[in-house]
Parts: C-alpha cells; structure tokens; sequence
C-alpha cells in the first residue's frame, strides 16, 4: 500500500503499482523520489504537520531504497508555521549528531498536490534504528540510578543542543527516545517541536506534557517536566498516569514504587529530588537551563561515587519537601553536608527560595554550628521578608569560627538593626569587628553599614570616613566594581555637608555602578539619584 500526502485526499490509500492517487491525481513519487510507506501517526487534521514512513528512492549507494522519515506541513497560509517548520529543518541539518535524526541539505523541499495552488513543506529526515525506551522497559524492567545518570545525562546534553537553537521537543516520552544498537540514545518524533503556539489544540503527550505546553504556550523548560516524567516511568516501571496526584498542584507521588532507589542513601535523595524539581507545575521553579541539571548530575555522580556512611536515629518523609526529612543523624562525614549546601546554592542561584532553604536546612542539621549554612539561611529568610528568622540566623552566624560567614553576617544583621533604626545597636556590632575578615567585599561592606550607621545618627564627618573606604576597597577590586550602596550613600552625606557637585558625582555613581537584584533600601536610593541628576540636568 501507498500513501497519498495531500491533506485534503478523501482516500489517501493507494496499491503499490500506482503512480499518482486514485482519488486526487497526485503524485504518489515525492519530489520523484520518496515513496510513502504509511503514516506513523494517525492523520489528525488538528494536527499542522502529518508524519511519515518512506522509502528513497533516489539516493546512492548504500542510501538507495533506505527507510526515512517523511514530515508535511499542511498549512502554508500560516506565515509562523512556516517559518517555525523551516527553522527545525536548518536546526537538524546543523546539528549533524548522532542523536537526533540526520537531514540532507536535499531533505527540505516544497510538493505541489494536484488541483490545487496549496504548496505542502517536506522534510525528510534519517529514520533512527533501535528500540525505543518503552519497549525496552517492557523487556529490561526498572532501571537503577546507575544507569538513570548515564540516561539522563546523556539526553540533558542532547536536549541542551535543541534549546541552543531556541527549539523545544515537547514531545519527551519514553516512546521517542530510542536505544541505538551501539548503546546510545537518539531522540526522535519532532512532529510537534517548537517554542509558543503553533495552533495545535493538542499540543504534546498527556502524563508527560506539562500545562502550559497543553495551553499552547510551551517554554524551553517544558522539555524539562516531560523528562522529569520520563525517567518516573523508567526508574518504577509505571506510567505517570497511573500515580496518585495532589488536587492544587497536580504533582505525583512516585517514590514509594521506586523499588531500584535506596532513600537512605545521598546519591539516591538527591537524584529524585533532582526528578521533582525537573516535574515543578510552574516552569519557573524547574532547572533554570540543561547547565543547571547538569551541574546537578555531577553532585549525584559525586555521591554515588562517595558514598557517605551514617546511622539514622530517625528518618522521616515529609509531604511537600524535596528530599527526606533528617530528623537526627548522630555523626556523617563533611560530604554530605558540602551536597545538601551545593544543590542549596544552585537552587537559589535558579530563584526557587523554598527549595534552597529546605537544602540549606538539612545541612544546618547535619552540622549545626556551620557558619556558612546559617548565614545562606539568614539571606533566604531576609529575601523572603521574614527579618525575625534572618536575625536569628545571622546571630548564629556571627558567633561561628568561619570568618567570611560571621563577618558577612554581623555585616547584614547590623544592615537590619539600622532598617529597624537600632543605630547604636548596629554601631556596636561593627565597631569591634570591622577587620573580622581579610575579603575585600566583606570588609568593604563592614564599613558601608558603618558609615550609614553614622550617617543615620547625624554624624557626617565619620560616616564619610568610613564610605571612603568602603569605596577604596571596592575600587581596588575591580570584580566588585559594580556595587552602588557605598556611593549612594556617600551622595547623601555629601549632600548634608553642602558639597552639592561631589555629591553629584556620587549620584551618578549610584546609578553607573548598580545592579539587580538589589535590596530595599538600595532601590530606593536609586530613585533618590534619578530625581537629583533630573533636577541638575533641568537648572542647566
């Protein structure tokens, strides 16, 4: 049998001695060469792309009468699919890699049907041998963390090569990835691939698909939730569909028929927890891009490569957090503590606050009086406006034996005490601890807050004193030279003392050197330097 492409054939059924459509007229020999075996998806007409098995015909040598992949856009009349249809054309032709499927600079070409002006945009592409990963399951059963890192690693970097391009899958499903005969894994099916809208009213897989993909208004990290979901599947053996889900947030709860993970162990948390941030419901808290799952991976390979021995006195599961809860842990090795704080600090490099708390949170138990993990925890309760929780944790911070932790967070605890006009207070903690630590931006910062300490109690000569040299500090660092606070409120102070051009000169500072994000407190002197260089600029 063979196929007519005409979207608008009635009958698109053919015997294999035709050489045009029974029904329509067609040529049956597409761009005199391919010849269409059968779709390989229904022919959906909400679908703008069909997709087809075909034999060539005309290629050479060892290509001659090859298997290929045969992908028609139906609809020319759409400008944004055209253009989106020719760009994945370009992107597979570039990529040339053994994990996608190959296109010849001969495989995109345009097919005019007959009784019609409509023209029909082809691509042909390699049809890739092996056996997809749902077969293979079906074979193999669940596959443990050793070869789920392998796994998705190696699509992480495939995935990476799409999003280069700013194309996205959006069909990630065990059913298109496929196990070549040397091992490795292709991705193949890009019927649907894209970024936005392209018109579908079905846009991807139900299970894997994620819901802003499902609305049309699919991201780059959409690819992320469906790969999250592939590898659910892979390591329990069960489709996301058949897991239990939360009402609000539409998350599945899989770990208990994850039989191949060992939840007491690192490598094993942090690799599922590695699985819920990929499947987050709002794209913005999953992987900010494939580095960041990336440099996750290299965590999790670190402890499965390491990994660390302890005795639980107790361990709990808790609803809603991204890995276990550690309740006690008598005595573990540093290691685990230097995981948990580097997955904290990717998390909220990335912007998800709850998450790096939770990671930063499980190190502060693992070694309580570490400096460090307090403070990172001082700064995630400071940004999420809870200034009782940052107090607490940056007192605790400044009494540890870590230098650069203690003195950054007597630095933002005195930057509290002069929001909360505790003037003295803030002094007080300064004062005795401007040369806690040697690191430039640190000490810089001691004496920034000290300086606007002053400043605040109406003494300018010594609030001066000290934003100098802050300023100094700063300058002779070029890595910190994009900090304005030090100059904002050197304007002010200059601006109190009549020295109207000098502190114009610091206004524009404060403007030249910022930098988002920033704090409150900078934002609004920002606001300040623009209303004086407006003001200036209108006299002249």
């Amino acid at each position: 049998m063979i196929y007519c492409i005409n979207p608008k054939c009635s009958n698109r059924e053919n015997p294999n001695d035709l050489d045009a459509c029974h029904h329509c007229g067609s040529s049956l020999l597409i761009n005199d060469r391919y010849r269409v075996v059968k779709p390989l998806r229904p022919l959906n007409p909400t679908y703008p792309t069909d997709i087809y098995e075909v034999k060539d015909w005309g290629g050479v040598d060892e290509d001659w009468g090859a298997i290929k992949v045969l992908k028609v856009l139906k609809y020319n009349n759409n400008s944004d699919l055209v253009r989106h249809f020719q760009q994945e054309a370009r992107v597979l032709m570039f990529l040339r890699d053994s994990g996608f499927p190959s296109v010849q600079p001969e495989g995109y070409f345009t097919f005019s049907p007959k009784k019609t002006t409509q023209k029909l945009h082809c691509l042909v592409m390699e049809k890739i041998e092996g056996e997809n990963l749902t077969t293979w399951l079906q074979e193999n059963g669940p596959i443990n963390l050793e070869n789920a890192l392998e796994w998705l690693k190696e699509l992480t970097q495939l995935i990476d090569k799409l999003h280069e391009q700013n194309l996205a899958h959006r069909d990630i499903k065990p059913s298109n990835i496929v196990v070549r005969p040397n091992g490795n894994l292709s991705i193949i099916d890009f019927g649907i691939a894209g970024v936005d809208n392209w018109g579908e009213t079905c846009v991807g897989t139900t299970g894997y698909a994620p819901s802003e993909q499902i609305i049309g208004k699919a991201v780059l990290r959409s690819d992320f939730f469906a790969l999250g979901r592939t590898f659910v599947e892979l390591i329990t053996g069960l489709s996301p569909m058949d897991f239990p889900s939360d009402e609000k947030t539409g998350k599945i709860f899989w770990r208990e028929k994850a039989k191949t993970l060992n939840f007491k162990q690192p490598a094993d948390l942090l690799f599922a927890g590695l699985l819920d941030d990929l499947m987050q419901p709002a794209y913005e808290k999953r992987p900010r891009n494939t580095r960041a799952i990336l440099k996750r991976i290299q965590v999790i390979e670190k402890a499965l490569e390491n990994p660390v021995k302890f005795r639980y006195q107790k361990l709990a599961i808790t609803a809603g957090l991204i890995v276990a809860g550690i309740i006690s842990i008598p005595f573990v090795f540093p290691t685990l503590n230097d995981l948990f704080r580097r997955i904290g600090t990717d998390k909220y490099l990335e912007g998800d606050l709850q998450g790096a708390k939770i990671y930063y949170s499980l190190a502060e138990k693992i070694n309580p009086n570490f400096g460090p993990n307090l403070y990172s925890i001082g700064l995630i309760c400071e940004d999420q406006k809870n200034l009782e929780c940052a107090r607490n944790k940056y007192l605790a911070a400044s009494k540890s034996d870590e230098q650069h932790s203690a003195a950054s967070a007597i630095s933002n605890l005195s930057r509290i005490e002069i929001l909360n006009r505790n003037i003295d207070t803030a002094i007080n903690l300064l004062t005795p601890n401007l040369e806690r630590s040697n690191h430039p931006r640190i000490k810089a910062a001691l004496y920034k807050n000290l300086g606007w300490a002053e400043y605040a109690k109406g003494n300018s000569s010594q609030a001066e004193t000290h934003l100098q040299k802050a300023i100094k500090l700063k300058d002779e660092n070029p890595e910190y030279k994009n900090w304005s606070a030090p100059h904002c409120l050197l304007a002010k102070v200059l601006e109190e003392q009549g020295k109207k051009p000098a502190a114009l000169l610091q206004w524009d500072y404060c403007l030249k050197y910022a930098h988002l994000p920033n704090r409150i407190e900078e934002q609004t002197w920002r606001v300040e330097a623009y209303q004086r260089l407006n003001k200036s600029a209108k006299q002249k």
